[in-house]
């Protein structure tokens, strides 16, 4: 399974939740790789950012797609 970057998008995040985190801090590359885990919680809540971090450390359960049928994170 190949997988270079999970886009926000792909985290289960709304366009709104994506947008205020890029207004924040600039580029999903910054949000994904270079913030704190406290920086992130502190603007979109524990939740969401506990997604983000295990996405970030490779902690996030993929289901891989094939044969037409898209993978999807779960």
């Amino acid at each position: 399974m190949y997988i270079k970057y999970l886009l926000l998008l792909y985290l289960g995040l709304g366009k709104k939740t994506i947008d205020k985190l890029l207004s924040h801090f600039g580029t999903e590359m910054t949000i994904l790789h270079k913030l704190s885990d406290d920086d992130i919680e502190a603007v979109v809540g524990d939740k969401i950012a506990q997604n983000i971090i295990k996405a970030r450390d490779g902690k996030m359960h993929i289901v891989e797609g094939g044969g037409g049928v898209y993978g999807k994170v779960e």
